[in-house]
């Protein structure tokens, strides 16, 4: 699968756990007039094992009180970061495996967030792929 179908796959996970458009379909002004009295909802951040992924996810815990937040890595148990939030926002945090180059994470995921939430209010993605093979080459530094 190449890595334009696999933003294709997030984008029908999002739609499948939404009844709501995507947000690139939703105009700005409603979202900023919506946004100001943000009570949490259900945010999920892909991508959140580290690095700016896993700061997304501190900075939705600790900068409200209210709503849940989804983490998903490709190794929850080796994500020592948000294991730490784990304990400190037990009731708050959930983590799920989802490998963006592995269909059936993605599916699982997503029937995942439907059982438990509903729906979400927010998904950011920080994570990415290196490479697509005969499609996208991450370039090689000559000695």
């Amino acid at each position: 699968m190449g890595g334009f179908s696999r933003c294709r796959e997030l984008r029908k996970m999002m739609v499948m756990v939404n009844s709501r458009p995507p947000m690139g379909l939703v105009p700005k002004a409603f979202l900023c007039s919506t946004t100001s009295g943000w009570e949490g909802g259900v945010s999920m951040v892909q991508g959140a094992s580290r690095g700016l992924g896993l700061e997304f996810v501190r900075q939705l815990l600790e900068k409200n009180s209210k709503g849940h937040v989804i983490a998903s890595c490709r190794n929850p148990g080796g994500a020592t970061g948000l294991l730490e939030l784990k304990g400190r926002f037990e009731d708050r945090l959930a983590i799920l495996p989802l490998d963006v180059t592995n269909e059936s994470t993605i599916k699982a995921a997503a029937t995942s967030i439907k059982q438990n939430y509903g729906s979400l209010n927010l998904l950011i993605n920080t994570s990415g792929i290196l490479s697509i093979p005969n499609v996208l080459h991450p370039v090689q530094k000559q000695l």
